[in-house]
């Protein structure tokens, strides 16, 4: 029988289930349970953080581990859940990429047409290069995560494309085709 831990209440249940290990679906490692939150009134489970073995801390509801013969299990829920988020931040932060690229468009316009100060311009021009950086970085990592890609790296000095490594595979995409992939554009 299968039953989501949702449905348990009870400090000295729950104190039983730190540290035990959590598994896939296909039986996998997944995790073990590293800390739970209780709700103080009916001591119903309401958060549950599990490490993995690279030693992260993902938050998972209760609804989205069950136990099944002896052993605890994450449902496939929490993985779309998962996506979706991961999802949703790559958008966002893609929204802020092309934020970045119109000021910059914008700072173009004001400087040919005398606006603003070559010095002024130079230094925003940096300021606007820097955090686009980052944020490539970011939406980078957020990409890596969603399709679980080992590793990126830049190739080149401009930082216009990335090889992508996953498992013994190599692929190189240039950043435009990269924000055009998680921005659905």
């Amino acid at each position: 029988m299968r039953k989501s831990l949702a449905e348990f209440r009870g400090e000295k249940f729950f104190r039983k289930l730190l540290h035990k290990s959590v598994y896939s679906l296909d039986g996998q490692l997944f995790g073990k349970i590293s800390k739970l939150i209780l709700r103080k009134r009916d001591k119903k489970p309401e958060i549950i953080y599990v490490k993995t073995p690279d030693n992260r801390i993902i938050k998972i509801s209760p609804e989205s581990l069950f136990i099944k013969d002896g052993h605890i299990y994450v449902s496939k829920f929490f993985f779309e859940d998962e996506i979706a988020s991961l999802a949703r931040e790559i958008i966002e932060n893609a929204k802020r990429l092309r934020l970045i690229r119109l000021r910059g468009i914008e700072l173009d316009s004001k400087y040919i047409r005398g606006e603003i100060s070559e010095e002024k311009y130079l230094a925003e021009k940096k300021a606007l290069e820097e955090r686009r950086k980052r944020l490539v970085g970011v939406l980078l990592e957020l990409f890596a995560k969603a399709v679980g890609i080992y590793e990126i790296k830049p190739v080149g000095d401009f930082g216009l494309l990335y090889e992508i490594v996953r498992s013994e595979t190599g692929v190189t995409i240039s950043l435009d085709d990269f924000l055009t992939v998680i921005s659905g554009k």
